[in-house]
């Protein structure tokens, strides 16, 4: 158990104690590093790195890679603005396929003959809030 935190160090796990990052300061009982704040003459910038999987239907790989429909470049402008940061923060990780289940074609069958592709994207210098409003809207799995 951590005990109760001192000043200028937070207690995020309930378990340890950390230091506050450097130049930075906090209140006895911090429980977070954003609780942490900047000493006169410094500045900070808290930002995240997050990671989410997007479903895309009726797009193959090949289409998707070669940005048929601009459904590439819709998707990574789509998230930039849900997330609140420029297109160049968006970076697309892998695309691979998954086979939609299909009572009648079987449990692998592709409906329509398009599978669904996992698309796995870095969302980089997005608030710590933000990866709920990514799920709320839909965006993140």
């Amino acid at each position: 158990m951590c005990p109760a935190c001192p000043s200028n160090a937070y207690c995020a796990s309930g378990v340890a104690l950390s230091s506050c990052p450097a130049h930075t300061i906090s209140q006895p009982g911090a429980s977070s590093p954003l609780t942490c704040t900047c000493l006169q003459g410094y500045s900070c910038a808290y930002t995240k790195r997050i990671t989410a999987m997007v479903v895309v239907s009726n797009s193959t790989v090949a289409g998707f890679n070669s940005d048929v429909g601009k459904i590439k470049t819709n998707l990574i402008a789509s998230i930039a603005a849900a997330a609140g940061v420029p297109i160049s923060q968006v970076t697309i990780i892998t695309v691979t396929t998954h086979s939609r289940r299909s009572i009648i074609g079987g449990a692998n069958a592709a409906v329509g003959g398009q599978q669904e592709l996992r698309v796995r994207v870095q969302i980089d210098g997005v608030d710590p809030g933000v990866t709920s409003a990514l799920v709320r809207r839909g965006l993140a799995r």
